[in-house]
């Protein structure tokens, strides 16, 4: 995995420290405040930063391997044909002792053509170049944990109740799914949902 995170905060008057969580396997390459090369501390997972008054912009560029916090639980994996990276997982680098709200989430996924990602929140564009794929999203959510799923995937895009539900099959499970009629299914969840609950949340 390598990456480059970027953060875009309100500038204040004083100075400011915030940590970044990071998964156990991915090493700290740089660090840049609104362009500039910055100090950091690294302890363990948690990068610890000082942010200058009316700093707004924080660039971190990192890069290894996802590693499992114990064996007693599982991050998540990067392989060949498959991505898994779940929720608290820290692959991408976590704001923390931050005042509560919603964060607006953008970033996109570098993978090669022949992946397919349920990105976080909404996808915005798909771009393929040069054998890669770019998958950009965007999203709001009241904390930065996000999960990351990734395979050879062949995708069905239903429209239910108002809703727009994509479904990631795989190639070997496609015609067992269709048989089973799994899209009713799915669509039979989504109304239930909104018949005993209410419309569904976009």
């Amino acid at each position: 995995l390598s990456g480059a995170a970027s953060y875009q905060f309100n500038p204040t008057s004083t100075l400011r420290q915030i940590d970044f969580v990071l998964n156990g396997g991915l090493r700290v390459r740089s660090v840049m405040v609104d362009g500039k090369p910055s100090d950091f501390i690294m302890e363990k997972s948690v990068l610890s930063l000082t942010l200058p008054a009316g700093a707004s912009t924080v660039v971190i560029e990192y890069s290894g391997s996802i590693k499992s916090p114990s064996l007693q639980s599982l991050a998540g994996y990067i392989g060949q044909s498959s991505v898994y990276l779940q929720e608290g997982s820290n692959w991408l680098p976590r704001p923390q002792n931050l005042a509560s709200g919603r964060f607006a989430l953008t970033g996109s996924i570098t993978a090669p053509a022949r992946l397919t990602f349920a990105v976080p929140g909404t996808l915005t564009s798909l771009d393929e170049a040069a054998g890669l794929r770019t998958w950009r999203y965007a999203m709001e959510a009241p904390y930065v944990d996000v999960a990351l799923y990734g395979g050879i995937y062949q995708t069905l895009s239903l429209d239910v109740e108002g809703v727009s539900v994509e479904l990631y099959i795989s190639p070997d499970h496609w015609d067992t799914s269709m048989a089973r009629d799994i899209p009713d299914l799915v669509s039979d969840i989504v109304s239930f949902y909104a018949d005993r609950l209410g419309p569904y949340a976009l």
